[in-house]
C-alpha cells in the first residue's frame, strides 16, 4: 500500500502523519511551528520531518494557513505564518526534499475531509465553518470544492458585519465571532484576571448556567446564525458542518441551531417569502485530524490518484 507524509501546519504546532489512501495512520507526530528564521527555518523544519520517512512515502501532502494557489503551491498570504507570504512554498519544498509536494489552505482541507469521508459525504452543496482564532470556511458547490478565481473563497473571517463601521477591524466576522474572541469577552465580563482561563474554563461557566457567560455565548451564537442565514441565501446549502475545538461542546451546535431558527422565524423577508430554507446543521466528524485527512485527499486528487 502506498504511503504519504501528510502535514498540518498550525500557528503553534506542526502535526504530521504517515498515512495511506484508506486514512490509516501508520505513524503520527508533532513539533513546534518555527518562527525564528523565517521561511528558511520553516523549510528546514519540514525537511527534518520528511527525512524521517523519505524511504517509505510517495510524497508530501500539506495543509497551510493563508491564501494559497493550490495549482502552483504559491502562498499569496501566510496567515499567522507571515514569512510564507508571496513564496512558492510547494516548489521550494519540492526542491529541498526532492519529492512530490502539494499544499492546500487549512480550512479548505477541513472541508475536503468532511466531503470525502465525513459530515458532507454525498452532499452536493455544503459548508464547513471552522471556529477558532478567526473563522475559516470551506465551500462545496455541485460536489466540488469552491476555490474561487483568486483562491479566496471561504475566507469568512473577512466578512464585514457592520456597514456603519466597516473600516473598524472589530467589524470583521472573524474578530467579532471567533471562538477566541468569545472566550476573551466572557473573561472580561466576569472580571477574571487568571491567565490560565481558557476555552474549557469558559464552557464550565456556560454549561453551569452562568448568566453573564451565557449572555456573551448567545450573542456569539446569534452572530454566527445571522451569517449562516446570509450564506444560505447565496449558496442554498444542504449541510453546514461546524468545526474547531469548541465544536466538541454539544451546547455550541444546539445554540447556533436555536439562534438560526429564531433568525429565520423573525426575518423580515417572511412577509413576502413563504419560507426561508435552512441547511442541516451538524458537527464536523473529523476533529483534530481534519486538516490531515483533507490534505491527503487534495494530494491524491491533484496527482490524479485513486482514493480509498
Amino acid at each position: 500500500m502506498e504511503q504519504y507524509l501528510v502535514i498540518d501546519v498550525g500557528g503553534t504546532d506542526i502535526k504530521y502523519a504517515v498515512m495511506d489512501k484508506n486514512i490509516t495512520f501508520i505513524e503520527k507526530g508533532i513539533k513546534r511551528t518555527p518562527y525564528e528564521h523565517g521561511v528558511d527555518g520553516f523549510l528546514d523544519a519540514i525537511f527534518e520531518i520528511y527525512r524521517l520517512y523519505d524511504k517509505q512515502v510517495e510524497g508530501i501532502a500539506m495543509s497551510l494557513p493563508g491564501v494559497i494557489d493550490s495549482e502552483t503551491g504559491y502562498c499569496h498570504t501566510g496567515g499567522n505564518l507571515t514569512y510564507n507570504a508571496k513564496q512558492p512554498i510547494a516548489k521550494l519544498l519540492c526542491e529541498k526534499c526532492n519529492a512530490k509536494v502539494h499544499i492546500e489552505n487549512d480550512a479548505k482541507c477541513a472541508a475536503l475531509a468532511e466531503y470525502w469521508k465525513g459530515a458532507l459525504k454525498d452532499c452536493q452543496n455544503g459548508l464547513v465553518m471552522i471556529l477558532g482564532t478567526g473563522i475559516g470556511g470551506g465551500i462545496v458547490i455541485d460536489g466540488k470544492l469552491l476555490r474561487g478565481a483568486h483562491f479566496f473563497a471561504g475566507e469568512l473571517s473577512y466578512l464585514d458585519i457592520n456597514a456603519d463601521q466597516w473600516e473598524d477591524a472589530s467589524s470583521c466576522f472573524g474578530l467579532r465571532n471567533g471562538a477566541v474572541s468569545m472566550i476573551r469577552r466572557i473573561k472580561e465580563v466576569k472580571g477574571i484576571k487568571d491567565d490560565s482561563f481558557d476555552g474549557l474554563s469558559a464552557f464550565e461557566l456556560i454549561n453551569s448556567g452562568d448568566e453573564r457567560a451565557l449572555e456573551v455565548f448567545y450573542q456569539f451564537a446569534r452572530g454566527i446564525a445571522i451569517q449562516l442565514c446570509n450564506l444560505q441565501m447565496i449558496l442554498d446549502m444542504e449541510v453546514v458542518a461546524i468545526g474547531g475545538g469548541i465544536s466538541r461542546q454539544d451546547v455550541v451546535i444546539e445554540t447556533i441551531k436555536k439562534c438560526w431558527d429564531e433568525v429565520v422565524d423573525r426575518h423580515p423577508s417572511k412577509r413576502t417569502a413563504a419560507t426561508l430554507p435552512q441547511a442541516k446543521l451538524v458537527r464536523c466528524e473529523f476533529a483534530g485530524d481534519a486538516n490531515l485527512v483533507g490534505a491527503l485527499y487534495s494530494y491524491l486528487d491533484f496527482y490524479k490518484l485513486s482514493v480509498g
